[in-house]
């Protein structure tokens, strides 16, 4: 008896040491990538900074108008620093400092974002450095490229970040009477965002792991004594039966010892398959909210233009995904949908639906490419990089439909439609319904996935196909996982009966064709099990 609760004991240890460490992995996890992001977010600060800063310069300073909150830089020494225009407008001229300053001015009042030029030898007094700074600046003279910290204590909570500014040719002209020359760190900027917000953030991420690992320390221990109270009840049930066995027949004691070794070898293969059975869940349940945070939610979809999403993993983890996103360029906005469908489900696609969601950010956001047809083949390629797939015999890839929409200059343009729709796919099409017309039109993609090396796809170019679609019309792209599904009588849903059901539900109010689409797709299937993951989109013009 004593070692059958020793067992019980030891299982449920063992079950709380494995859990305890999860949840301190985990909180650590959350304070390091916190620290990670917002490092990333200070130091894009600062190069934005930077990039006016040199834009400012290479002018040689910039004349605005004089105003009561635009008064004349006292420390600017410059002959023309004052001008007055034909029109007798008084401009006055304002170096990278006097902008850096200007800049911080209005942060602090729009943002919880602040910026402070600073130097040991400033010439503006307010310019001065704060003890932080102070210390971040003589390490700047050691050497260091730029200082990081959390400061968090009952007067502040803040983020800091600091770089310096090395001394060039067209600073000289407001230091060189400092004793700077070229070269010199004469002093730095410095970024502090608050940390309320964030650490508030991370505190709820906190709170949420140790919910979840409470669940699990509750269920591990519950279902570890139900597992060893079954065990034991069997243990004993078959001792009783060995007694009887062993005053009948002596001869069957042997076969009752390797029956008993056997009863153990189960207990102890139980447990191993509960364990890993149980990390495996443990597992595909993170990866499912890790896969959920890719993905946009349904406000930020609905930013610019009405739209739905009829999302259906097949397993617990998904290899479709959506992605949207808006880039402004050239002062134009293009509002960019895009629908993908990975090779695989499960796991393996959903590994590949975070490979790609990451390589669209970077084409689309950071990049700035706005051709369809150009994201496809870019994404192509990064495709074949990153799996390495010149290399081995990889040759997954992605199936996606891009849909940029572009709104109508009222100003400049004289054309009669409102939005520009130019769409670009890789072997998944576009659907549209035209309302003058009360019809539903396929535009086919490229016959040609994004990734892989099969020889025969890379003699097909990606597209871009325009149409003009006005208010009242709608776009619909869809991966083929609708399409596949199969009633219980082993029939296809078909591409002739989902335009036939696109038509239908077009007509109907836009905020019930979600749920119309999910239960004609249920009626079909009967209860028949999902084959794929189904993934729709709908957006109204």
């Amino acid at each position: 008896m004593k070692n059958k609760k020793g067992i019980i004991v030891i299982s449920v240890t063992l079950w709380i040491i494995i859990v305890s460490i999860s949840l301190v992995w985990n909180m650590v996890l959350v304070d390091v990538n916190t620290k990670k992001i917002i490092f990333g977010q200070a130091q894009s600060f600062f190069n934005e900074i930077i990039t006016t800063r040199l834009w400012n310069a290479s002018h040689g300073g910039v004349y605005v108008p004089t105003t009561s909150k635009t008064q004349p830089n006292a420390y600017l020494v410059d002959p023309n620093r004052d001008i007055i225009t034909t029109d007798s407008i008084r401009l006055t001229k304002v170096n990278p400092a006097f902008m850096t300053r200007m800049i911080a001015e209005i942060a602090k009042t729009r943002s919880d974002i602040q910026y402070h030029i600073t130097s040991l030898k400033p010439l503006r007094p307010l310019n001065s450095p704060d003890e932080w700074e102070k210390k971040a600046l003589k390490k700047f003279e050691q050497g260091h490229k730029e200082i990081f910290e959390h400061i968090n204590n009952k007067s502040q909570n803040v983020f800091r970040y600091m770089a310096p500014l090395a001394v060039d040719n067209v600073c000289l002209k407001c230091h060189a009477i400092q004793g700077y020359k070229e070269g010199d760190i004469r002093g730095g900027i410095s970024v502090t965002i608050k940390g309320e917000s964030i650490t508030d953030a991370s505190y709820n991420q906190k709170f949420n792991l140790i919910l979840i690992h409470i669940f699990a320390y509750m269920a591990g221990i519950f279902v570890t004594l139900l597992i060893n109270r079954i065990i034991l009840n069997n243990i004993a049930i078959m001792q009783t039966k060995n007694k009887v066995l062993i005053k009948e027949i002596n001869t069957r004691i042997k076969t009752e010892n390797e029956l008993r070794i056997k009863s153990k070898e189960l207990e102890l293969a139980n447990k191993s398959i509960y364990f890993k059975n149980e990390n495996l869940n443990s597992s595909i349940r993170y990866a499912k909210s890790i896969q959920h945070s890719i993905l946009p939610t349904i406000k930020h979809l609905n930013n610019f233009f009405e739209t739905f999403v009829l999302y259906r993993p097949k397993d617990i983890v998904s290899g479709d995904f959506y992605w949207y996103t808006c880039v402004n360029k050239n002062n134009k906005n293009y509002y960019f949908y895009i629908l993908v469908d990975c090779t695989g489900h499960g796991v393996p696609g959903a590994f590949m639906s975070i490979i790609g969601a990451r390589l669209l950010n970077g084409i689309i956001n950071q990049k700035k490419e706005i051709n369809p047809c150009t994201i496809l083949e870019l994404l192509d390629d990064r495709l074949i990089k990153a799996l390495k797939q010149n290399e081995s015999d990889n040759n997954d890839g992605m199936e996606l439909s891009i849909c940029r929409i572009e709104t109508k200059d009222t100003e400049n343009s004289e054309s009669n439609y409102e939005n520009k729709i130019t769409y670009s796919g890789a072997k998944l099409p576009l659907y549209y319904y035209n309302s003058n017309n009360n019809e539903v039109i396929r535009i086919k993609g490229t016959r040609r996935p994004a990734g892989g090396t099969h020889p025969n796809w890379k003699t097909n170019k990606f597209e871009n196909h325009e149409l003009y679609l006005n208010k009242g019309d709608m776009v619909y792209f869809s991966s083929d996982g609708f399409m596949d599904q199969n009633s219980p009588d082993r029939k296809r849903f078909g591409r002739t009966h989902f335009i036939e059901t696109l038509l239908l539900i077009a007509q109907k109010p836009f905020e019930t064709q979600q749920n119309e689409l999910n239960k004609i797709l249920e009626d079909f299937m009967q209860g028949e099990n999902q084959r794929d993951d189904i993934s729709l989109m709908g957006i109204k013009i």
